[in-house]
């Protein structure tokens, strides 16, 4: 496995070349046949930053609880409804969400080979990365909620020169990462829900902290210059939230069938 040549040495000897092979046979065994990890250009926001000058990776399961297993323990009926996993090339190709659900089913029935796995292709694309002299920016949570520096610890110490980020519903991991207790290379983007309260929002754009809303003003996908009294930074220019400034609302225009929400989970700020 050539590409493990090129892995930072504080992931060398994690776990041996039989090891990846034992797993990607069970990998097989639950019907994963191709890669865990979506690249580039596989997903459309990642394809938002130019593939010459970053690598952006991600592991996209199967959202909330559509594979039989819980992976959104903070959903609520309005991010169920319009979750962006539902959306896209996801509502044409009926193999895409099949095959996530087969990726979460391997997750939950044999955690210890996924994450064999899952540390050999990070490495894999460390190493594609490495060569063409572009930093590796990894989302582990595209359509999920998972707390992984409880899952494993070691991917970020394995990999300190990769950027992780994700977005988080879960109010008590966001309050951790708030509190400096997570990974230096992992940072948290905390999530907007209709459930969430202007004293919630208030008090984590005051600590510093970033909150990611779904905006559109009537039929119209558009973002106000503020909200609540706090600015907006338009999110959807570039999908790297590490890089947005704190104490700002990210904006993102609503997607899809989502335009048309009524549950308040994407805010209709055009209306009084």
């Amino acid at each position: 496995m050539r590409e493990l040549d090129y892995a930072p040495r504080s992931a060398v000897g994690r776990f041996s070349v039989e090891q990846v092979r034992r797993a990607r046979r069970k990998a097989r065994e639950y019907g994963v046949n191709g890669s865990l990890l979506t690249i580039g250009d596989d997903n459309p926001k990642f394809g938002k930053t130019d593939a010459e000058t970053a690598h952006i990776i991600g592991l996209s399961l199967a959202q909330a609880k559509t594979s039989g297993f819980q992976v959104c323990q903070h959903a609520t009926a309005g991010c169920m409804r319009h979750c962006v996993g539902k959306q896209g090339l996801s509502r044409v190709f009926q193999s895409i969400p099949k095959a996530r659900k087969r990726k979460t089913r391997f997750f939950f029935k044999d955690q210890e080979s996924f994450l064999i796995l899952l540390w050999y292709e990070i490495a894999r694309e460390y190493g594609k990365a490495y060569e063409l002299g572009i930093p590796v920016f990894c989302r582990l949570n595209v359509f999920s909620d998972l707390d992984w520096p409880k899952i494993a610890p070691w991917l970020f110490s394995d990999f300190p020169d990769i950027r992780f980020y994700d977005y988080t519903k879960d109010p008590y991991r966001y309050s951790r990462f708030q509190r400096g207790q997570f990974p230096d290379n992992y940072h948290l983007t905390r999530s907007y829900t209709e459930t969430m309260s202007k004293r919630t929002i208030d008090r984590i754009l005051s600590s510093g902290g970033t909150v990611a809303i779904a905006f559109r003003n009537g039929n119209k996908r558009d973002i106000p210059e503020s909200w609540l009294g706090w600015p907006v930074f338009d999110g959807d220019a570039d999908d790297r939230r590490f890089l947005d400034p704190g104490a700002h609302v990210i904006g993102l225009r609503a997607k899809g069938y989502s335009v048309n929400d009524e549950t308040g989970f994407v805010v209709n700020w055009g209306v009084e």
